[in-house]
């Protein structure tokens, strides 16, 4: 997997966005190709774009107003990127790659006129950027928010006319009972890594052991006395299908699990994060550590 990202240089402001863009997607474990990084003066320019795009397996085409001017007409950097590309584009179903629109900014013509029929990533609201990075990371691994359910049988049908009762079973409200339980309504089964429900055995929380021993290291994680971390994933299932998944850290050489801080000035969690944390570490019977202190360690607070 590597990613090129095509762009047109507006402003100084526009190039570093860009820059962090791919900074995260770096820090996500995704090998990035950016001109601010990858070209050298002297460099043939010409020769960049045109093996950054043959060597990639995932296209990122950062559209603003500007881009998609310069791309429809062909002018300038992203014209002769576009140039490049387009032949690559038409042939993707042969060779495989993926181009994923990112739309910075809205305006009449979003995207140029190529990538016209793609669904694209609107990153145009700073506001919703990691929820929509998290999108983005999940059509990059493939991994989905929703998963489709199994194919279940044909019911019974009856003659008679029932009475039909309804229970709120939505995701959303499904999350909401998990989050809003006490710890003691949870029997955890260490050798599983699974926590289920007392009231209702359907409803369960998974630890994802599979993924749990990937390395992670940020420096809020040599804070602790052990600085050794690794990435920690829970998934709530009802009767085995997925709800959701939460991305936790386990840190202190495996003794706490914590979620994980959006990283700036200063580490922070949402109240969600910190509600499910919580739930993870006293349904554990995890006694021995205190939740908040470790947060406070950490410098992490709760906004």
């Amino acid at each position: 997997m590597q990613i090129f990202l095509s762009y047109s240089w507006d402003n100084e402001e526009h190039k570093t966005w860009v820059r962090q863009l791919a900074d995260k997607l770096i820090h996500a474990g995704i090998p990035v190709i950016l001109d601010q990084y990858d070209l050298r003066g002297g460099s043939d320019m010409h020769h960049f774009m045109e093996n950054a795009v043959s060597s990639s397996s995932h296209i990122l085409v950062i559209c603003t107003p500007q881009y998609v001017s310069r791309a429809n007409e062909r002018i300038k950097g992203a014209g002769e990127e576009t140039s490049l590309i387009t032949g690559d584009f038409y042939n993707r179903h042969v060779n495989g790659k993926t181009y994923l629109p990112i739309v910075r900014a809205q305006s009449a013509k979003s995207v140029p006129d190529y990538l016209g029929s793609l669904v694209y990533f609107d990153f145009s609201n700073d506001q919703n950027f990691e929820s929509t990075f998290e999108d983005l990371l999940r059509n990059i691994y493939q991994e989905p928010r929703y998963v489709k359910p199994a194919l279940g049988s044909k019911p019974l049908f009856s003659n008679q006319p029932q009475q039909i009762t309804t229970n709120d079973l939505s995701l959303e409200s499904l999350k909401k009972r998990v989050l809003s339980s006490e710890p003691e309504d949870w029997v955890y089964d260490d050798d599983i890594g699974v926590y289920s429900n007392k009231h209702d055995i359907r409803l369960q929380i998974r630890n994802r052991r599979t993924d749990r021993y990937e390395s992670f290291r940020e420096e809020w994680t040599d804070r602790f006395p052990d600085p050794s971390a690794s990435r920690d994933f829970y998934d709530i299932y009802y009767d085995n299908n997925r709800v959701c998944d939460y991305f936790q850290v386990s840190v202190d050489g495996g003794r706490v699990s914590i979620p994980i801080p959006r990283l700036g000035s200063n580490l922070s969690i949402d109240k969600e994060q910190y509600t499910f944390g919580r739930l993870i570490h006293y349904s554990g019977n995890n006694c021995l550590y205190d939740f908040e202190d470790y947060l406070r360690r950490a410098g992490i607070s709760v906004t």
